[in-house]
């Protein structure tokens, strides 16, 4: 679809001067568009101008084995771009069980708004192939009664969470996880009955402290979203706005990562794990690379 306010280009002001004050008012602020226009461009312009959030929705499938089907589900949220920002937000209508407490609904959507932007907030960058605009990739949720992109049951105690039934005791990070599919993401954890995910050694497994994979097993602490979960959110964004991007982490995140990738090795290498130590030290290697590490050693 075409983005908003990017079907024409702003239009000069007209060369006849109107003396009158109402006037006067549009020709300085078609003088500062055109100075705009100068200094960041025609489509930065547009952007300042028009910033109404563009809706991105997407139908999802995943392939299962014969006799089982597809698994299905809806990516859908928006995204702003807000000078430097791209402002990605997912509106949820949670619809509690009578049951279920206020205290219980409150302490929900505070720790799951607070584990999504754990997870999510200002970790990717996306640079504009075409401008060579970047935007960093802000993420918010908001609890909404209408015009919701998920709507989401909440029931009291424990269960197995999916991304329209929540439970009160549930982990924030199943919830994260969760809100991840309405982002677009895919599951990557082993699923006998899913064509890519049957056994360990499947294209569509990943064992690396994915948020989408086994993170139970691998440990909640320290699962994070990975380069490619951004990138496949930032194609959805750009094809919805019209942009191609390439994606990298942010250098807080960055740190973030190094941190937690250090902890992982020494957790397994206190618990004599060579195969996960050696993998951890991959990771630490890369993202020392990334963030010039070996160029600052003496």
């Amino acid at each position: 679809m075409t983005a908003p306010g990017r079907e024409h280009e702003p239009e000069e002001a007209a060369s006849v001067v109107d003396p009158s004050p109402p006037r006067v008012l549009q020709d300085s602020q078609a003088a500062r568009v055109l100075a705009l226009q100068r200094t960041i461009g025609n489509r930065a312009v547009s952007d300042l101008i028009a910033r109404k959030p563009i809706q991105i929705k997407k139908s999802m499938s995943e392939q299962r084995i014969a006799g089982k089907g597809k698994y299905g589900w809806t990516a859908a949220f928006q995204v702003e771009y807000v000078g430097s920002e791209c402002i990605l937000t997912v509106k949820v209508r949670l619809k509690p069980k009578p049951d279920v407490t206020q205290a219980e609904i409150d302490t929900v959507k505070a720790d799951t708004e607070a584990a999504f932007q754990r997870f999510w907030d200002e970790k990717f960058y996306l640079d504009d192939t075409t401008t060579s605009e970047r935007f960093f990739l802000r993420a918010k949720l908001e609890w909404v009664t209408t015009g919701q992109h998920v709507t989401v049951k909440l029931v009291k105690g424990k269960g197995r969470a999916n991304q329209t039934t929540w439970y009160s005791d549930g982990r924030p990070e199943s919830r994260a996880h969760e809100l991840s599919h309405t982002l677009g993401l895919l599951d990557e954890y082993i699923d006998p009955t899913a064509v890519n995910r049957k056994t360990a050694a499947s294209s569509g497994v990943f064992q690396d402290h994915s948020l989408m994979g086994n993170y139970y097993a691998e440990g909640p602490d320290v699962a994070e979203v990975k380069l490619r979960h951004g990138e496949r959110i930032a194609a959805l964004i750009g094809k919805a706005s019209k942009r191609t991007f390439t994606v990298g982490y942010t250098g807080p995140y960055q740190g973030e990562r190094l941190v937690r990738w250090r902890g992982i090795r020494d957790t397994a290498k206190a618990a004599g794990d060579a195969a996960a130590e050696a993998a951890a030290n991959t990771e630490i290697t890369a993202i020392e690379s990334d963030m010039l590490i070996p160029m600052l050693t003496p």
